[in-house]
Order: structure tokens, then sequence, then C-alpha cells
């Protein structure tokens, strides 16, 4: 597999890294962890919680869901700041493939593709009906689509997409198994030929740091193996 760094990418995207009121609130998320593992630890009874540790729980899911949710903004909008930049790379891609996949996280960076490349491609993502869904896929398999677009979670399962030897991720996922999954949908019975797999990773945005805690997440799970 290859992390494909596009440093072409405008520094616009510079707007979307994590900001420092993000980091903060992770700060305090795990502050809060480490506080209310402190009364487990000292054997409080629940009938027994005091004030303060009922307002470090509020506080707690407070901070937890705001950071989430601001994570989540960012994520979209450096996904959807990229589209002109991952079009470029798909173009280039298949002037030397004959066909590739392409996956992404958010619909309407899916659809966004989709209208670019009109009849070369095909695309699969959750809320499609099972004949919709084996449609697009028999187009691709068939030779009938160069471009396979698909959602990491409704295209990453199940699913042969061997007439391909290229994958391109257009957006990661927080769960590395989602996209071995994913990537396997080319590695499969009937594929001839090694698979490229690229990352399309904006490097020093939120891009970076999620590319960072998957590689971390997938050591774990190895040393978990081993």
């Amino acid at each position: 597999s290859d992390w494909y760094y596009n440093n072409r990418i405008p520094s616009m995207l510079n707007t979307y890294k994590i900001s420092d009121t993000v980091e903060n609130r992770l700060i305090a998320y795990n502050a809060g962890i480490g506080k209310l593992k402190n009364y487990i630890g000292n054997g409080v009874p629940l009938k027994q919680e005091t004030e303060d540790y009922k307002t470090s729980i509020t506080n707690l899911q407070q901070t937890r869901q705001l950071a989430f949710d601001e994570i989540a903004q960012i994520r979209h909008e450096t996904a959807v700041a990229k589209i002109p930049q991952v079009i470029e790379h798909i173009r280039e891609l298949l002037e030397v493939e004959e066909n590739i996949v392409v996956f992404a996280h958010h619909r309407d960076v899916l659809d966004s593709l989709k209208i670019e490349f009109g009849n070369e491609a095909v695309i699969l993502y959750g809320g499609m009906s099972n004949e919709e869904k084996q449609a697009s896929v028999e187009a691709f398999q068939n030779g009938n689509a160069r471009i396979f677009l698909g959602s990491i979670q409704a295209a990453g399962v199940g699913l042969t997409l061997t007439s391909a030897k290229t994958v391109l991720f257009a957006e990661l996922d927080w769960v590395p198994a989602n996209i071995i999954q994913a990537e396997d949908r080319l590695h499969r019975i009937g594929q001839k030929d090694n698979v490229l797999v690229q990352y399309l990773v904006v490097d020093g945005s939120i891009d970076s740091k999620l590319a960072k805690i998957m590689l971390e997440k997938e050591e774990i799970s190895k040393k978990i193996l081993e």
C-alpha cells in the first residue's frame, strides 16, 4: 500500500486542521477520564456520588460531544475541499489504468465524483436497493464502467471488484479494519495482478491525523494477534 500525499492541494485546506479549541476539548476529555478513574479506584458507591462526581460526568459527556461534532464537521469540509484534486488524480490514474476503484466516506463526495465522470462511473452507497448495488458491481466487473465509486461502509464488505488492480481512498475511516475490508474487495479470487492501494491524504490536516491514528490502531491489532 502507498500513502499518497498530494502537496498540490491549495493552502485553503489549512483551515481544516483540528483547531486548538478541539485539541483543548480532547485534553479536557482525557483529564476527565482520569478523574473518573480515580473515583472508581477509590470505590465511590453509586448512592454516595458527590455533586463533583456528577458534574464531572456531565462535563465529560458535553466535552466529548462538542469535540466529536467539530471533528466531524472539519472532516467533511476537508473531504469536500479535496474533490477537485481527487478528480485530477483519478484522471491521471485512468491514463495508465484500465479501470479503478474509489472509496469515500461522505455521500456528497461520491455524488460529486459521479456527476463529474458520468457514464464512466458506477456508484454504490447505503440506501440503494440490493438490485441497484448488484447492477453497479456487474457493470464494473463486465467492463461497462471504468470507475467504481463506493462508500467505505456499504461497499467495503462482501463485494468482488477484481476487474481493477488499483484502489484509491479519497477519504479514510477511523477503523483500520474497515479500510482493510475495502481493500480486500480487489484481493479476491479472480485477481490476476498485484493490487496498488493509494490513500489521498492532505499533509498537516485532519487527514494526516486520521492516518496516524489508523496506523497506530493497526500496530496494536498486530501485536495482539502475535
